[in-house]
């Protein structure tokens, strides 16, 4: 049986940011210290002291935002002690060992403009107050003659860095402080009213979570504003490392909570100023192995790179409300897309998955109408069955060049039939990730048989599979 797919073109919708394929570093593992830093005059690294490999990589990949330096670490970090040439050892309380301070704020802004990323800073509201916030500020944006700015110029930084996007804490209802979301939302309105009049064109992003929380918080901010540019939320998907097909297709389920918290937590921002938007700055897989014990370090699976491409087609799809998502966490720690021992350095498959389906970035999505398709029954986790559909597709246009992502998380071949709504297909190719073996942690995209006929393409995705295809009209 096939699947009939029709792209309808006529239809162009929001725009794909390139700030929905963000990533996440942080305090924790070998995520920063023998992940993306290894200390100058180290084997492997440049003369700056960055893991040369890691920093090719994610160069290569495109790195659009990096989120630093945390994360539950975020509210024990104290800015000054990790600059200039004095550095303050500190016990990490959330992960563990010795904090050193090697890695910075200088360290991870240069690194951000060595790898072309985005840099986006999470203020400490957790045990900071509102006076290092904007002193932390002034040294990353202000200019002379202001004392900070004077600072970070006898550092080696002359011109202020670029940084727009600033967290407002981080999970803030647990490790981030057990607070109440009414006295978190004081805070909020606290740092963001001298924040915002000493540096009005930052954004500022506050911390969500369950329903519950972000409703009582709006509640708050509805009563009295806070002057807030968007509301995070944090979705991990919980799973055991030797997957069988229950967990398998938990997995995929979990799509359908993701879907609700955002549809909920969209209905309530909504009713602030029309301008508010999403940002989930924390999501990815996260195994039942992975503890502080050994660093949360996980491998890299097919598995997980298929699990994110599900992900990142629902952050795609709902493109009009979210403004950036960050996978957790970047190197070494959780689902991420670079693994690091030294010197020794590989991706992981979830890394070709941002790889290929970034081909979305600056598209504006196309409704996509599928006949024929079947679905695919899948737990979700917080109750009842999910029908997943096969594929699932997302399609976006930038001038005459359409791109569709079709994902195939069965145990079986789907063959599809693409057409185009506003006209033919002139050309297509495609590149798929597929691969017998769900635990198989070296896979790399193939090229994919496309066949064209009538001004329709043809193809089969193999099970376990994400495919990209690139269509020209005619």
């Amino acid at each position: 049986m096939e699947t009939r797919i029709t792209i309808v073109t006529e239809l162009a919708g929001a725009e794909v940011s390139g700030l929905t394929f963000g990533h996440f570093v942080e305090h924790l593992g070998r995520c920063i210290y023998g992940g993306i830093w290894l200390g100058r005059g180290s084997e492997g690294a440049d003369e700056e002291g960055y893991n040369l490999r890691v920093k090719e990589l994610l160069k290569d990949l495109g790195l659009e935002v990096l989120r630093w330096p945390g994360g539950c670490f975020g509210d024990q970090y104290h800015w000054e002690e990790g600059i200039g040439k004095d550095r303050r050892v500190r016990r990490n309380i959330w992960w563990g060992g010795y904090e050193l301070h090697e890695f910075g704020t200088d360290e991870f802004l240069r690194y951000c403009e060595e790898v072309g990323a985005e840099p986006y800073v999470s203020l400490n509201l957790g045990t900071g107050t509102v006076q290092e916030a904007l002193d932390w500020m002034e040294y990353v944006l202000g200019e002379r003659p202001l004392s900070y700015a004077e600072r970070r110029a006898e550092n080696g930084r002359e011109e202020p860095y670029k940084v727009r996007y600033w967290g407002l804490g981080n999970e803030t209802w647990g490790c981030g402080g057990n607070m109440r979301p009414e006295h978190y939302a004081d805070l909020v309105r606290q740092y963001s009213n001298f924040i915002k009049a000493a540096f009005p064109d930052v954004k500022l992003v506050a911390v969500g979570h369950t329903t519950d929380w972000n409703r009582r918080l709006v509640a708050s901010f509805w009563e009295r504003p806070a002057r807030i540019d968007a509301l995070s939320v944090h979705q991990y998907t919980r799973a055991k490392e030797d997957w069988d097909e229950e967990d398998y297709r938990r997995c995929f389920g979990s799509r359908a909570w993701k879907e609700r918290q955002i549809s909920e937590a969209w209905g309530l921002i909504t009713a602030l100023s029309g301008k508010v938007k999403l940002v989930v700055d924390e999501w990815g897989v996260w195994y039942d192995t992975a503890r502080r014990e050994n660093g949360l370090i996980q491998k890299g699976h097919l598995k997980d790179a298929l699990s994110a491409a599900s992900d990142l087609h629902l952050y795609m799809r709902h493109a009009d409300k979210i403004e950036m998502a960050n996978i957790a966490q970047t190197v070494n720690v959780l689902h991420s897309v670079v693994l690091a021992e030294g010197s020794e350095v590989k991706p992981t498959p979830t890394y070709f998955v941002f790889k290929m389906i970034k081909g979305h970035k600056g598209g504006r999505l196309l409704p996509v109408v599928l006949e024929g398709e079947r679905k695919w029954p899948v737990e979700d986790p917080s109750g009842g069955e999910y029908l997943y559909p096969l594929p699932d597709a997302v399609a976006t246009v930038k001038g005459n060049e359409v791109s569709a992502s079709l994902l195939n998380p069965s145990e079986e071949d789907v063959k599809v039939e693409l057409s185009l709504s506003g006209g033919d297909i002139g050309s297509a190719e495609a590149v798929a990730l597929v691969g017998s073996d769900l635990q198989a942690e070296d896979v790399e995209p193939v090229p994919a048989e496309v066949s064209l006929e009538g001004g329709r393409a043809r193809l089969k995705l193999g099970p376990a599979s994400l495919t990209m295809v690139r269509i020209e009209r005619r």
